[in-house]
C-alpha cells in the first residue's frame, strides 16, 4: 500500500487517477453522514479528515524510508505509534466537540 501512495504521489499515471476518484467518491458516501451530524458546528471535516490522512500517510512513508524520528518520535516503537494514535484521538475529540 504504501508504494502505491507512493506513485499516487509521484507521478502523473491513469490508473492512479482512476484510484484517487473512486477513493472520492467513496469518501462522498461518508461526508453526508457527518455534515448531519456536525451541522451548526463550525468544523470543516474534510479539511481536518485531508490534514490527518495526509499527515498519517506522510509519517509513514518518511518512517519507512529513513531510519530517523520526526518531530523526536520515533515511530518505529510502540511508544511513538501510540503517541500519534493519541494525537488523532485528541484531533478528533476536538473536531467533534467531545469532552
Amino acid at each position: 500500500m504504501q508504494k502505491v501512495v507512493l506513485w499516487q504521489i509521484s507521478e502523473k499515471s491513469d490508473i492512479m487517477s482512476h484510484v484517487t476518484q473512486t477513493r472520492e467518491k467513496m469518501s462522498a458516501l461518508f461526508f453526508p453522514y457527518s455534515d448531519k451530524e456536525l451541522a451548526g458546528k463550525d468544523v470543516d471535516l474534510r479539511a481536518v479528515s485531508s490534514l490527518l490522512v495526509a499527515g498519517i500517510y506522510y509519517l509513514v512513508l518518511h518512517t519507512k524510508t529513513t531510519d530517523s524520528t520526526f518531530c523526536e518520535i520515533n515511530l518505529t516503537t510502540e511508544e511513538g505509534i501510540n503517541r500519534i494514535k493519541d494525537a488523532v484521538k485528541f484531533i478528533l475529540k476536538q473536531t467533534y466537540g467531545v469532552k
